[in-house]
């Protein structure tokens, strides 16, 4: 027959362990966070990189279409 100190003690020890799963999840958890942060952050400079590059392919498909339609505004009326 166990007394009332071994079962607290068991008690104890059990919360004891649980508490050290516990910890050990939630580290787990947060290190996964980290990671997932991580990998937005690449993600939307990789997404701001491109936006960046069809920006500038835009500005240049409308300089292209400027400089096309005066040389053949030229071509049609020279002056």
């Amino acid at each position: 027959m166990t007394t009332q100190a071994e079962l607290n003690q068991l008690a104890t020890e059990s919360k004891t362990e649980k508490d050290k799963k516990i910890e050990a999840v939630l580290k787990q958890f947060e290190q996964e966070k980290i990671i997932m942060l991580a990998n937005d952050q690449t993600s939307i400079k990789k997404e701001l990189f491109f936006l960046i590059l069809w920006l500038i392919a835009g500005i240049a498909v409308l300089v292209g279409l400027a400089v096309g339609t005066r040389t053949l505004w030229e071509m049609i009326n020279p002056s």
